[in-house]
Order: structure tokens, then sequence, then C-alpha cells
């Protein structure tokens, strides 16, 4: 680590460094990875000529190095990056001292890692997810373990927690370096389980419909705050009757409005806008009557798990601007065959395909 108790020497020394290294590989992209405990520092900036940044903390995704989550320490990194610069991830995948004897050990860096590839996949400026699997020469003695001696440390007779930890992180590599990284589409049960991982809380509001009907709205999970929910229109008729059901989607747009602090606030990163283009011979017939549009945001995990409702009242051919919905629990859930199929993976883009 480049360190010291004067931040602008830091800063002029990882300016030279990558002058260096540059002039032995020209055009080659140059990354630095911070430590998670120096990106808070009040003089804290980053070198404009480097393309890739990132940072490593080894511990909980919710309240880990500075008493900050991993969300923060992003959100934090792109206040600070110029427009060329790009993320990387850096997750945990390694034991030492006393997680050595802790049976359940690989299981809680499985929760982590899958975690902290949703944060990357619902991003699209990561450019890179580099585990640190942590080496060493065999023989010599370490409180340390790496990656690759996993399953021969945590094998219970059993079941081997360390070879199913290693298999999945060489999948993930596989899947990203294929460009078919498989989306973890965690639940909130699914991540680590400790006091700083915040209760559930889902968001989200329909702001606008243009005359032809193009929805623009958004979804957000406050205890996720990486998450680009799964979410789907439908649009009923004056009596309440479903006339449309839009295709199961996750949100996908990077929304200016969505700064505002009436709506999200800035405490986020990811892809939480979403827009909907209503079929017009959805609309057509139905041009002097009242429709209610409904924006349905499912949790990740349990398809089965009731959707978020929020409504807004339009007639075609007017544009609808609303104030802001409170959300509510819906007490109907959507058909089974609406949302059972599975959503593909995020692309590097951050859409998922239709369900």
């Amino acid at each position: 680590y480049i360190t010291g108790e004067v931040y602008e020497e830091i800063h002029a020394d990882l300016v030279w460094v990558i002058e260096q290294i540059k002039l032995v590989f020209p055009g080659k992209p140059v990354g630095v990875i911070l430590s998670g405990y120096e990106l808070h520092h009040r003089f804290f900036s980053i070198p404009e000529n480097y393309d890739w940044v990132g940072f490593d903390c080894y511990a909980n995704l919710f309240d880990s190095c500075d008493d900050r989550s991993f969300v923060e320490h992003y959100r934090h990194l792109l206040n600070h990056m110029q427009p060329h610069q790009r993320l990387m991830a850096v997750p945990e995948t390694w034991a030492w001292d006393a997680n050595l004897n802790r049976a359940d050990w690989p299981e809680i860096l499985l929760q982590r890692f899958r975690q902290h590839l949703e944060i990357a996949l619902n991003e699209p400026r990561f450019i890179a997810f580099v585990p640190f699997i942590w080496s060493i020469d065999r023989g010599q003695p370490s409180s340390e373990l790496g990656l690759e001696t996993f399953p021969g440390h945590y094998d219970d007779g059993v079941f081997n927690a360390g070879t199913a930890f290693r298999d999945y992180v060489l999948r993930t590599g596989m899947g990203i370096k294929s460009g078919l990284p498989e989306f973890p589409n965690m639940a909130w049960a699914e991540t680590e389980d400790i006091s700083a991982r915040p209760p559930r809380s889902i968001r989200g509001e329909i702001m606008s419909i243009t005359r032809d009907g193009l929805v623009s709205a958004w979804a957000f999970n406050d205890a996720l705050p990486h998450k680009n929910l799964r979410v789907q229109v439908r649009v009923r008729d004056p009596r309440g009757k479903i006339i449309h059901w839009g295709r199961l989607e996750r949100t996908f747009i990077h929304d200016p409005e969505l700064n505002r602090s009436d709506r999200i606030g800035r405490g986020f990163i990811g892809l939480h806008g979403y827009r909907y283009a209503i079929p017009p011979k959805v609309l057509g017939p139905h041009r002097e009557q009242n429709l209610t549009i409904e924006l349905l945001s499912y949790p990740d995990g349990s398809l089965a798990a009731p959707a978020h409702i929020y409504s807004l009242d339009f007639k075609p051919g007017l544009t609808t601007y609303s104030p802001l919905n409170i959300a509510f629990p819906a007490d109907d859930r959507a058909p089974a065959e609406r949302i059972e199929k599975s959503l593909p993976a995020m692309s590097p883009q951050g859409r998922a395909g239709s369900g």
C-alpha cells in the first residue's frame, strides 16, 4: 500500500508510478487497488492517469472498513473518478488467523462473494472482478490460507465446503471471461446475517407517463442499495380489470432524477430507473377512458414473494406526472405463469432481458 501522513505526497507518488509504468507498457490500462481505510481521508483523490480503480477490504459488506458499507465505498470512488475511469472489484477469497478454524468460513465467504458479484454486475462502470485468492509458497509456515488450499482444509468428511466455494469462484471467472456471468439473484435472507445488515425495505414510484404511454419509474431496495430490482408494468381498465401485463425485467436506467433527496437520495450505486412503452394496441381502444398503470416490484430470491405495487391514473393522449407514491405490499400476486421464468444474466451494460 502507498500510505503516508501527508496525502498530497501519496497522490504525487501514484502519479509518478503510473507515468513510469506507461513508459514501458504504452496503451495498456493500469489500475490501482487502494486500502478501504484510506478512501475517506479528507484529502483523498484519484490520479487522473489511472484507468482502473478499486479497493480491498476483507470484512462483511454492510459495515466494513472505516465503519462504512461497500456500497458507500464504491459510491465515494465514483464521486472522485474521472469519466474515463472504471471500477475494479476485489472480493475476499482467503482465510487467516481465527477464521482458519471456522467450519462455516467458506459459506460466509460465498455469501460475501455473491453479494460483491451482484454489486459489480449491477453497476456498468465496473470493468474487472479480481478476487484476492492469496497464494503462498508451499511448505512455508503461514497463518493464512489461499483459495487453492480450501478443499483440503474445510472438508468435514460429509461435505467439502472448501471445494464448493473454490468451484463457485472458478465458475464465476469462466462466466465473466465468456461474457455470460451468472447473476446471483440473492434474496435479502441469503446475505450475511449480522447486526449491521439493514432491515428489508423496498420503495418505488411511477414518475411520469407520456401521452403515448412511455412509463418512467424506479424501484429501490434500501437494505441492498446496489440491486437492480425485478419490475413489471400492468394496466387496468376503469373497472379494475387487468388488460395488459408487461414483461418481467430489471431496472436498467441511470436516471439523474433519482438523486433528488425526496426520491432515492445519493447513497446508492447501480441502475434503478426503468422505462416501459405500453403497446399502442393496448391504449388505442381506451383513448377516452381513465386507466390505472401499476408498477410491480419483486424482491429477489423467491419468485412467489408478493410484489410491491405503485400506481398512477392515466388517460391516453395526456402526459401525466405524479407526486411521490407511497409503497404498500400487494395483497394480490402476479399470476404464477407470468413470473416463474427466471431472468437471464445481466449484460455488461447492466440490463437484463425480458422474463
